[in-house]
């Protein structure tokens, strides 16, 4: 979020209320889908135990809320060969 956002945001709170506003906001909301789902994936990473197995972490990284914070530039088969093939 940059200055000019909030700004505006000011702008349409003092001249034409508090609805427009809060339609301004949602819009911007619903345009980030990782800003939803930061409070699941913060949630989800501290409920991680600390014993969790290779493939439980890559499940979580390729899970689909948890993939629009965390998301690996390889395919979920490249990096399970790495694993296996490193491990």
């Amino acid at each position: 979020m940059n200055v000019n956002t909030i700004n505006e945001g000011i702008r349409v709170l003092k001249e034409e209320g508090m609805r427009p506003f809060l339609k301004e906001v949602l819009v911007y909301v619903c345009r980030r889908p990782g800003f939803l789902a930061l409070p699941y994936a913060l949630n989800k990473i501290r409920g991680l135990r600390e014993d969790c197995t290779l493939d439980e972490l890559l499940n979580f990284v390729f899970d689909s809320l948890t993939g629009l914070i965390i998301r690996p530039m390889q395919f979920y088969s490249e990096i399970s060969e790495f694993l296996k093939d490193s491990g």
